[in-house]
C-alpha cells in the first residue's frame, strides 16, 4: 500500500493511533509516521505538518479513520467527503435512514437496546429470522442471524459484553463510548448472492474498480471466507448492482473518494447491506491491482489530488481471481500452525500466501471478536472453479492447534 501511494506522491505521512508494524520499503526515507492520541491532536498535527510540507491529499485506508479523514480534509481545505457523510457511513442506523430517504433498497431497520426487555418489542416488529448487530460493526463483528427467542437473548447478551468499558475493542473504544445507551441494530435478513463492489466517485461521475462474489454464508455468524471474480451473475444484473451501489454512496452524501459497497442480489433485485467510504479492505486492493493494473489506494490519492479517474473502461474477461483466508472459530491461544510449506509447494495458481498468526497469539472469533484469520492468500487463473477448488485445498492443508 505504501509503495502504491509513493507511486503518486513524493512523500507520505502515515497518521495512526499506534506505531504499526509495516515493513520498510525501498523508499522508506519518503515515509514519515505520526502517532496521535485524539482527533484534536490529529488535526493539530496535520496543521503543523502542512506548515512545513504542504499536504495535497488525505486518503483513508481503514474504516476507523473515515470520520477523522473527513475532519482533516475539512480543516485543511482539501478535497474529501463531508463529516456528515463520513458519520453516516460509519453509523449503520444513520446510513439506513439516508437510504430510506433516497429510495435505496435496504433491509428494514430499527434501533433497540441490548436488554432482554427489548425482545418483545423486537419480535413485534420483525419476523424470524432477522439480523442483530452493533451499528458500528466491522469485519462482521457482532453480526448475528437469530431464528428464535433463545438466540435473540444470546445475541443481546453478546452485545452487552461488547459494550463493557473494560473490553478492548478495535475502533478506539468506540463501543465503550456508547456503553450507557448500548444500541443494537435490528434488520430484516436479505437472502441472495452477496457482492463486494469497489468504486471511485467524483461529483458527477464514478468508476468501477472491482466486483467480487463473496463466499455464501447463511448465519448465525458471517465470517469473511473468500471473494472471487468474476461473479456468477448476468451482465444486466451486474449493471443493476453497480448502479444500486452508486446510489447508496450518493445517498450518504459522498461527493469524492473511494467506496466499498456490500449488497445482496435477491430475487427482487439488489439490496444494499452497507456502504463504506474507503477502499475495500483485506486483499481487495491486491486483487483489483491484479485484474486492472490499478491499485485502489494510489488511484484514490490521484483522484483527490487531480480529480482524474484511472483508465479502466471495463473489467477483464477470461481471467479469474480469488482472495480469502484460513479461519479458526475456536477461542483460545494458538499452540501450533502447520501446512504452510505444503500450500506453497503444491497449490496451483497461488499468487500469495501469508501467515497472519503465530504460536502464542490469541484468537477471538465471531461474533464477540473479529480476530479469527490464521492466513491470507490469493489465487489467479483462467477458471473460477479451479481457484475455488484450490482454496478448499489450502484450508484442508493448513492446520491450527488451539488451547
Amino acid at each position: 500500500m505504501l509503495r502504491a501511494l509513493l507511486s503518486e506522491c513524493a512523500n507520505v505521512v502515515v497518521m495512526s493511533a499506534s506505531n504499526g508494524t509495516s515493513k520498510p520499503t525501498d523508499r522508506q526515507a519518503s515515509i514519515t509516521r505520526h502517532v496521535f492520541t485524539s482527533q484534536q491532536h490529529l488535526v493539530a498535527s496535520a496543521h503543523e505538518i502542512n506548515r512545513t510540507s504542504r499536504i495535497s491529499a488525505i486518503p483513508t485506508v481503514w474504516e476507523g479513520g473515515v470520520e477523522a479523514t473527513a475532519a482533516l480534509s475539512a480543516a485543511l481545505g482539501l478535497p474529501g467527503n463531508s463529516i456528515a457523510a463520513a458519520r453516516a457511513a460509519r453509523d449503520k442506523h444513520e446510513a439506513a435512514l439516508c437510504f430510506e430517504r433516497h429510495g435505496v433498497p435496504h433491509p428494514r431497520t430499527m434501533v433497540a437496546s441490548a436488554t432482554t426487555e427489548e425482545c418483545s418489542r423486537i419480535e413485534s416488529e420483525f419476523t424470524y429470522p432477522f439480523i442483530v448487530k452493533s451499528p458500528w460493526s466491522t469485519n462482521s463483528q457482532s453480526v448475528t442471524l437469530v431464528r428464535t427467542r433463545e438466540e435473540l437473548n444470546g445475541a443481546l447478551a453478546m452485545l452487552k459484553r461488547l459494550y463493557s468499558p473494560n473490553r478492548d475493542n478495535r475502533l478506539f473504544g468506540l463501543y465503550a463510548q456508547r456503553a450507557a445507551q448500548q444500541p443494537v441494530l435490528v434488520q430484516e435478513y436479505a437472502d441472495g448472492i452477496e457482492l463486494n463492489i469497489d468504486l471511485l466517485i467524483a461529483p458527477d461521475a464514478h468508476r468501477l474498480l472491482g466486483i467480487f462474489e463473496k463466499y455464501p454464508m447463511h448465519g448465525p455468524t458471517f465470517e469473511e471466507v473468500q471473494s472471487v471474480y468474476p461473479p456468477r451473475i448476468r451482465a444486466s444484473e451486474m449493471e443493476e448492482c453497480v448502479q444500486a451501489a452508486v446510489g447508496a454512496v450518493r445517498a450518504l452524501g459522498a461527493t469524492i473518494g473511494a467506496a466499498h459497497v456490500e449488497l445482496r442480489l435477491t430475487k427482487g433485485g439488489p439490496v444494499i447491506i452497507e456502504a463504506a467510504l474507503r477502499p475495500g479492505g483485506f486483499l481487495t486492493p491486491l486483487a483489483i491491482n491484479h485484474l486492472t493494473g490499478v491499485h485502489p489506494v494510489s488511484a484514490l490519492a490521484r483522484l483527490l489530488m487531480t480529480g482524474e479517474f484511472p483508465d479502466i473502461e471495463s473489467l477483464p474477461a477470461g481471467v479469474s481471481c480469488l482472495y480469502g483466508a484460513v479461519n479458526c472459530g475456536i477461542e483460545g491461544r494458538i499452540k501450533s500452525i502447520s501446512g504452510e510449506r505444503a500450500v506453497r509447494n503444491s497449490v496451483p495458481g497461488l499468487s500469495m500466501f501469508k501467515l497472519l498468526k503465530q504460536p502464542g497469539d490469541r484468537l477471538v472469533p465471531l461474533p464477540l471478536g473479529s480476530d479469527y484469520h490464521i492466513a491470507s492468500f490469493m489465487l489467479v487463473g483462467s477458471r473460477r472453479e479451479t481457484l475455488e477448488t484450490a482454496a478448499q485445498d489450502i484450508r484442508r492443508r493448513v492446520r491450527v492447534d488451539v488451547e
